[in-house]
């Protein structure tokens, strides 16, 4: 059944579609000086790696009195069945609710932020995993064509702790009695944003898409920065790929191995105080290859380098909507992170992994990630009414929305 194939649905949709508006719009209207630009942000990562973690706390930081905070994964709770396809639908529940959404949805709700509807330009704080390079065209260009100032923020993580991250996030709803219900991301969407995030951080940086940039660690810890002069060019060389990829490779420390093992001890507990269901075989794979990823990581991660001075990417952003410097000096002899060292010198990091290389220089890989080998060896378990897993939508450009309709976050 299609959007359109059910009048009391398409009916019911819009009049909670207007609630969605409503939801979004802050409560206050924004004040700025004549010369002051509205504000956008993007959080960008892989699924599974925290963008809406890190989401809350820039929110928290900033205030969300006048600040408007978007994440297209709530658009599909504007279903009237929502909770009853989610559940009925397994691993596919999703998107499935997706498909009887209407198309132009999302660009529906970020005209009411930004103006388009003749109302007051909102500051923004979204996210999307930025599978592909229409998608950052898309977000960026959207919001600079109508005179905002854009910053992207890229989480980055390892691909073992966003696949478990993933289907942690599906099992841990399911497993709540008062949803029975999770949102799972097919591997492909994983994969395609894993290896393209590095060069679209890069890209951005480098072509003034984007006036600042930051890269954080999945605790919002900042780990790079850059900003825009007045004139175009960068206020430091650029470096943001490179600390994408250095945090990926990071040898994971104590405390992020016990939390690990912790999650794959809770998804593989067969407890009946836990769960009441087995765990989706699909999901087990995830679980299963995440950890072998991990304990590889442990094994050949790069050691970091001596930590600076915290700080957090809400403070930081605190500091950028003051029009306060949003970045300090740049760093004395002595203090440059190896990911500066490694930008400035053009050089690819040593120990870097078979699928960072791959990012850095733009190929495909030869054969198929563990999170790809998910879905090809997978057969679809009978009960969970998953059909279509397996066979993620890929991005397309044609639509008015970058492609975002099938991509999961």
């Amino acid at each position: 059944m299609s959007y359109s194939s059910d009048p009391q649905d398409a009916a019911l949709i819009e009049q909670l579609k207007n609630e969605r508006i409503e939801e979004l719009i802050p409560d206050d209207v924004p004040e700025r000086s004549k010369n002051k630009r509205p504000q956008f942000v993007i959080l960008a990562g892989q699924p599974g790696t925290g963008k809406t973690t890190t989401q809350q706390a820039v929110i928290r930081a900033l205030g969300d009195a006048s600040v408007a905070t978007y994440d297209g994964d709530d658009n599909a709770k504007i279903h009237p069945r929502h909770d009853e396809i989610m559940r009925n639908g397994g691993l596919a529940g999703h998107s499935n609710v997706e498909q009887k959404l209407p198309p132009d949805l999302q660009e529906e709700l970020l005209g009411h932020l930004r103006g388009d509807t003749g109302g007051p330009k909102y500051d923004v704080v979204a996210s999307h995993p930025l599978v592909g390079q229409e998608h950052a065209d898309y977000w960026l260009n959207g919001f600079r064509d109508r005179g905002y100032e854009t910053t992207a923020v890229f989480v980055a993580t390892h691909e073992s702790n966003s696949a478990l991250g993933i289907a942690h996030r599906y099992q841990k709803g399911r497993d709540d009695p008062s949803k029975e219900y999770g949102r799972w991301v097919g591997p492909h969407s994983h994969d395609a944003a894993y290896g393209n995030n590095p060069r679209i951080a890069h890209e951005l940086e480098s072509t003034g898409e984007v006036d600042h940039i930051y890269v954080t660690n999945r605790d919002g810890v900042v780990l790079y920065e850059n900003h825009r002069n007045p004139d175009g060019s960068m206020r430091n060389g650029l470096g943001a790929r490179e600390a994408i990829i250095e945090e990926r490779n990071r040898t994971p420390t104590p405390e992020e191995i016990a939390r690990f093992d912790a999650t794959v001890a809770y998804m593989r507990s067969t407890d009946p105080a836990v769960r009441t269901e087995p765990v989706d075989e699909m999901v087990k794979m995830a679980v299963d290859y995440a950890e072998q990823d991990h304990r590889e990581l442990r094994r050949n991660g790069i050691p970091a380098a001596a930590p600076g001075p915290s700080r957090s990417i809400g403070t930081a952003l605190q500091e950028q909507f003051q029009d306060a410097a949003a970045a300090p000096e740049p760093a004395k002899a002595g203090e440059v992170s190896r990911a500066m060292r490694i930008a400035q010198g053009g050089q690819v990091p040593s120990g870097s992994s078979r699928a960072v290389r791959l990012a850095q220089s733009g190929q495909s890989a030869s054969g198929p990630s563990r999170a790809t080998r998910i879905a090809q060896r997978g057969q679809h378990p009978s009960g969970t009414g998953s059909s279509n897993f397996g066979r993620t939508p890929g991005p397309s450009s044609d639509s008015r929305d970058g492609g975002d309709r099938g991509i999961e976050f």
